[in-house]
């Protein structure tokens, strides 16, 4: 039996260490320090011998699809003490005086929080003297790498900020699950070049985006993936992003683009899959050539394609209708043909030639079952 309050509490996934986006350097005059940001990723010790050196972009997967717990965005003020306050625009949590209750600074000798008080956001006294500043908690699952936790990435660049939330905002309109959550993706750090507003001239500054290698309709894919829902800790706000640039408009704001190539991780499949293949390609050899691997997985065998004269191994005619399901033709013409062969090459990545049929039977049996599993995925969305 479980223990109350103890084996039913929420569970809580643990915070692995932080990413930074800048580093700490020495003032002229030597007696102080200020942050100065970086055009890469400053990595945890212990993850640099797992990563590249001055990594630009991180292999991440967002853990829950709850805004409030990977990725909060709030008004905050540092100083000495840490956080001092931390508001929406509305209301705010701040740090005060106990005797005066103003905020709390290094004078102060006896501290209290208090709760709900009036947030002027940008027309705030400590917002316009840049001591207050949007930032982001972004935390993340780094599966690739050692560890089971979330780690965690702060900024205060609104462009960053911007770009996150606007991609999260496309994926959930994209896929029909509307999740975001355990989806492969890459954190990346890109120059962008924007309007000062100290001087108006240009400067180039570098921030967050939220990629991925995968297309589209492959991510719409993983999203129906099933998933445990996991929680997450309350993001460390305990110091101030080290991202510190000024920033304003975007000089050319463009349409997010999740996409940066075709040569990305594959797609998870789900049993349903496995299913699906066999209900659309109802071949015994599937099944054998299982068989057949399970009995020499020790001392690998390799089948040389099936060629014009060969048996084949899968019903061409239900291949052909399921894929006209996935691009919806009404029939099979010669024109279609052309279509899905062009679809075969630059979507699922197919090098090879000839008529649909040719060009799936001239893959070995290995690369054509995993094929017939990803079309087979992709019928199930159609």
């Amino acid at each position: 039996m479980p223990i109350k309050g103890l084996s039913d509490a929420t569970r809580r996934l643990p915070r692995l260490g932080k990413f930074h986006l800048g580093v700490k350097v020495r003032d002229k005059s030597g007696k102080g320090e200020h942050p100065q940001a970086t055009d890469y990723f400053v990595v945890p010790e212990e993850l640099k011998k797992f990563l590249p050196d001055k990594p630009t972009e991180l292999p991440i997967m967002i853990p829950t699809d709850d805004d409030e717990i990977w990725c909060p965005q709030y008004f905050k003020r540092y100083s000495s003490r840490g956080l001092t306050c931390r508001g929406d625009g509305y209301t705010c949590r701040r740090m005060v005086d106990s005797d005066t209750g103003d905020m709390a600074d290094r004078n102060t000798k006896e501290i209290a929080w208090k709760e709900n008080l009036t947030c002027a956001g940008k027309e705030c006294p400590w917002y316009i003297a840049k001591e207050c500043k949007e930032t982001m908690n972004l935390q993340f699952l780094m599966p690739d790498l050692p560890g089971l936790g979330v780690w965690q990435i702060d900024t205060s660049s609104t462009n960053s900020i911007r770009n996150i939330n606007n991609t999260a905002a496309l994926l959930r309109e994209a896929t029909p699950t509307k999740r975001i959550s355990f989806i492969p993706l890459l954190l990346t750090i890109e120059p962008k070049e924007i309007i000062s507003p100290d001087d108006g001239k240009k400067k180039t500054v570098r921030v967050l985006n939220l990629r991925s290698r995968a297309t589209l309709r492959e991510l719409m894919v993983q999203a129906g993936q099933p998933v445990a829902e996991l929680l997450l800790p309350a993001p460390a706000d305990d110091e101030a992003p080290l991202d510190d640039q000024v920033e304003a408009v975007v000089i050319e704001a463009s349409v997010v683009d999740m996409t940066m190539g075709r040569t990305g991780p594959d797609i998870v499949q789900s049993g349903k899959a496995a299913k699906d293949i066999k209900e659309l390609w109802p071949m015994p050899s599937y099944n054998k050539a299982t068989e057949l691997a399970e009995k020499h997985k020790d001392n690998p065998v390799t089948e040389t394609p099936p060629g014009p004269e060969q048996e084949l191994d899968f019903d061409p005619e239900e291949l052909k209708d399921t894929l006209r399901n996935i691009l919806h033709f009404k029939v099979w013409s010669d024109k279609n043909e052309k279509t899905v062969q062009s679809w075969l090459q630059n979507v699922l990545g197919l090098k090879t030639k000839g008529t649909t049929i040719e060009m799936v039977t001239a893959l070995p049996r290995e690369d054509r079952e995993a094929l017939f599993k990803k079309i087979a995925d992709l019928s199930s969305m159609a």
